[in-house]
């Protein structure tokens, strides 16, 4: 009995012995999840905006989440998609697209290669810029247990302004491609684009319209553009009249509501002075125009100084603020008055287009006649009695020479 145990025993202990590489073989089919990256996939945003408006103090935010599972579809040629996992760690938003006037823009016709900024004019490549923050997605909390694609969807949460316009489209669809590399997954590569549909399978159904190298996937996307919607205000002086003193300055205030406060306005002196010097027809001693203003300044209301022919320019008023463009005529008959390429709307909204308005002052002198008639006559009346007495005189001395 001991020895039938004994041998059933050393039988047990040799089938286990066989079994261990089959055993080992089994176990090694299964796939040890892997975590994405803290750090590798990185997106934009982008602000455009004209040539001659500053970057203004604004904030975008976003929010990822999980996006939709797709079936395979052989017949279409199109790949399984996977919803992203959230339940054993969520992926985070990591940066920030905080905008600031201290921003240095990027020209348009200097944009980086592969960027994909949207610009509202197609056809000009010098009359906008923009600004770039660069934010990324912390996936190092995130287990993938398969080789896939994962779908997620990042969304832009800001709003709309009277200003600013968000993108078109303010989903992104990311999805990460976690691939099998002899028995061990690793997360290959972090796609984003605008589409929803599954990615194309190629001929083994896989996905090599992503990984080689120039390929492209339709839509594909390395962030979101919103724009800023800006115009320039110009206001200008003119004199006329005869009494009308053409280097008298006049002193002109604007006033906005609406601007952000922190912001900042550049003023175009092209055409005046930024310290204008007193004049003997010059009711002011202290005088100066400023290059750039705060919309703080100008909600509160801020002076400048013109004289004839000269006017100046406030650059990218935020769309939907409101201005009035006021001057202190003193005794002059002042008209906001239309000149060619201007307007007389001394105030309004900002839209969609520059404003051009204009002030012009007009003094006239009647000058009295009475007196200058008086003269005139005297004048004449001494001519006659000259010539009368001329003439008398020339007669007596030829009476003279006859006798």
């Amino acid at each position: 009995m001991r020895k039938n145990m004994g041998l059933q025993i050393a039988a047990a202990a040799m089938a286990l012995t066989l079994a261990s590489p089959f055993a080992a073989l089994a176990a090694g089919t299964t796939y040890t999840p892997v975590n994405g990256s803290a750090d590798t996939f990185k997106f934009d945003k982008y602000l455009v905006m004209k040539n001659d408006a500053n970057v203004p103090n604004y904030t975008a935010m976003f929010k990822i989440e999980a996006g939709s599972a797709i079936a395979a579809d052989a017949t279409k040629g199109k790949m399984e998609v996977l919803a992203g996992p959230v339940a054993n760690g969520a992926p985070s938003i990591t940066g920030t697209a905080v905008f600031a006037p201290t921003d240095t823009p990027t020209a348009e016709n200097a944009v980086p290669e592969g960027k994909t900024v949207t610009f509202s004019t197609s056809d000009v490549k010098t009359d906008e810029k923009f600004a770039t923050k660069t934010l990324g997605v912390d996936f190092s909390g995130v287990s993938f247990d398969e080789p896939g694609v994962y779908r997620y969807t990042i969304t832009e949460t800001s709003l709309s302004t009277d200003a600013i316009t968000v993108d078109t489209n303010t989903s992104r669809t990311l999805d990460v491609y976690v691939i099998d590399t002899n028995g061990t997954l690793s997360v290959d590569q972090y796609v984003l684009h605008s589409g929803t549909e599954a990615p194309n399978a190629g001929s083994d159904n896989g996905s090599a319209d992503v990984a080689t190298a120039g390929a492209k996937l339709e839509g594909k996307s390395t962030g979101f553009t919103n724009t800023l919607s800006t115009q320039n205000l110009t206001f200008r002086k003119d004199v006329t009249g005869n009494q009308g003193s053409r280097d008298k300055y006049f002193k002109f205030t604007v006033k906005t509501t609406g601007l952000a406060d922190q912001d900042k306005f550049t003023v175009d002196l092209q055409n005046a002075e930024a310290t204008p010097a007193k004049t003997s027809a010059t009711t002011y001693t202290q005088m100066s125009n400023p290059n750039e203003l705060t919309g703080q300044q100008l909600n509160a209301g801020y002076d400048f100084y013109l004289k004839d022919d000269q006017e100046i320019t406030i650059k990218g008023l935020s769309k939907k603020a409101s201005y009035t463009v006021t001057e202190a005529a003193e005794d002059y008959k002042s008209t906001a008055k239309s000149v060619e390429g201007y307007t007389d709307e001394p105030s309004g909204t900002i839209t969609t287009a520059d404003i051009k308005t204009s002030y012009t002052n007009t003094r006239n002198g009647i000058i009295p006649t009475g007196i200058n008639d008086q003269a005139k006559r005297g004048i004449l009346t001494v001519v006659i009695c000259a010539a009368v007495l001329a003439v008398v005189l020339l007669g007596k001395r030829k009476k003279k020479n006859v006798q």
